[in-house]
């Protein structure tokens, strides 16, 4: 099960379960092997530095919104309970 936290609301196991699972999908898909709280963690990561000033390039900035894209399919292809839930956290 995913160790997903969200701003101090976390998610039941139902809907961490469906996002488990999206994420699985997506991994299996696009042949790359990450989880949904690795996925947060890369995008946590990346808006800690575009808030701090990105200083690369166009063609960096493109792929570093990877997680973003990535974590959008995964709530797109969970349940409607996931969704929300995981939307509750973003708030």
């Amino acid at each position: 099960m995913a160790d997903v936290e969200s701003s101090g609301n976390e998610l039941d196991p139902k809907a961490i379960a469906a996002l488990d699972t999206a994420t699985a999908a997506l991994a299996k898909r696009t042949g790359r092997i990450r989880g949904i709280q690795d996925l947060i963690n890369a995008w946590k990561k990346n808006v800690a530095e575009f808030e701090q000033g990105y200083t690369v390039g166009l063609d960096d900035y493109t792929n570093d919104l990877g997680p973003r894209q990535s974590l959008a399919e995964v709530l797109d292809a969970a349940s409607g309970q996931a969704r929300e839930g995981a939307s509750r956290g973003r708030q």
